[in-house]
């Protein structure tokens, strides 16, 4: 199992190629940033104890 994460400004853009006859296709995504939620939750879980 992975960690818990927020992405800020993700973007989803399509591509496409063709080398030697065979296309290939697909999704590239990029974020602005990548935030980890595992520290968010153990910081709610103290202040509530």
């Amino acid at each position: 199992m992975g960690t818990p994460a927020a992405l800020t400004g993700l973007i989803a853009r399509p591509w496409e190629n063709e080398f030697n006859g065979q296309k290939r296709h697909g999704i590239a995504f990029r974020a602005v940033a990548v935030t980890s939620l595992a520290a968010m939750a153990t910081g709610s879980d103290s202040k509530a104890a």
